[in-house]
């Protein structure tokens, strides 16, 4: 397992591998490493449940993550 998978764990949510340059989510600042606990106020601990809780918003997404200990929330918008 990998650091950023063993902390995933730990704040039960999962690890961000990066985006596309231009992204909303490049555009946001969100960064490979980032634990990404909650989309949009559902928790995200897997895949499916990012899917899910991003299709609860048209237009862009509400992104709590994890960086270095500190939780954070950016919106993103396409």
């Amino acid at each position: 397992m990998t650091n950023v998978a063993a902390m995933a764990r730990i704040y039960g949510g999962m690890p961000y591998l990066g985006s596309l340059p231009g992204s909303p989510a490049e555009r946001a600042g969100l960064r490979w490493g980032d634990i990404v606990v909650a989309v949009n106020g559902l928790p995200t601990p897997d895949g499916d449940a990012f899917v899910e809780a991003r299709q609860t918003r048209d237009g862009g997404a509400s992104v709590r993550f994890v960086r270095d200990g500190v939780e954070r929330e950016v919106e993103l918008v396409w």
